[in-house]
């Protein structure tokens, strides 16, 4: 697992992310970013702010890790 994660960044380094592919859909990071932005201005106010925030980092850890699997 180690070595396809030392391989992903060895590519990444190597070619990036293509301009073409990032104008299309975007890169992951700001796919995450704009979740976590979303979460934010929906969840950020009002009363239970620590239950909603750990609710965001669950949402956002969860649309990481599914697709990952």
């Amino acid at each position: 697992m180690a070595m396809i994660a030392l391989l992903a960044l060895l590519l990444d380094a190597l070619i990036g992310w293509p301009d073409a592919v990032y104008r299309r859909i975007g890169h992951p990071v700001t796919w995450a970013g704009r979740l976590i932005t979303a979460l934010d201005r929906a969840l950020n106010r009002g009363r239970a702010r620590r239950a909603k925030g750990a609710l965001t980092v669950t949402v956002v850890l969860l649309a990481a890790v599914i697709p990952a699997a």
